[in-house]
């Protein structure tokens, strides 16, 4: 009795052991699912906050270099000078460069090219201003025609126009 007894204890246990390693195996899976979401929630909470400290800093940078506002109007600055005095704002990109794979699993294919697209539209804006201000200053050392400094500042404008109007497009009403 004694050696069946044994022989059925080590079944049993053996039973239960396969039942608690897949339970374990299961348990882990479930929690590593719930780190996943969470984590591709805080990514995209972190670049949407970015995405709106960019968007503030860019309304804050053309109501200081608006060429029709009243404080511009008492300075001795031309309104291209206006421009070339007050650099572009440090865009944040920590949260999108740090979080892309995290934001990746969250976000939809459309969201992503929006996202990417509004950073590299920040980019340029910046690049813009820089070669707008860079010709502004040969023309007044007469070695590009006005012409090209008009064309750079419009293509500054136009790039500001685009991203104020696509917006944030990690929030609903952006997107919608």
């Amino acid at each position: 009795m004694g050696l069946i007894g044994t022989l059925i204890g080590a079944a049993i246990g053996a039973v239960i052991s396969i039942v608690a390693v897949r339970l374990t195996a299961r348990t882990q899976r479930v929690q590593e699912r719930a780190a996943k979401i969470a984590r591709t929630q805080t990514a995209r909470a972190l670049v949407t906050a970015e995405i709106d400290h960019n968007l503030a800093a860019l309304e804050g940078y053309l109501a200081q270099t608006d060429l029709e506002n009243p404080v511009r109007d008492r300075s001795n600055l031309s309104g291209h000078e206006w421009i070339a005095v007050h650099a572009t704002p440090n865009w944040s990109t920590i949260a999108w460069e740090r979080a892309l794979s995290d934001l990746l699993d969250g976000a939809s294919s459309s969201e992503m090219l929006q996202v990417f697209s509004f950073y590299t539209n920040l980019k340029a804006y910046s690049l813009a201003i820089d070669l707008a201000v860079s010709y502004h200053t040969m023309r007044l050392e007469a070695k590009v025609d006005y012409a090209l400094v008009q064309a750079s500042y419009h293509i500054q404008e136009e790039l500001a126009r685009k991203i104020r109007q696509a917006g944030n497009p990690l929030r609903h009403e952006a997107a919608a």
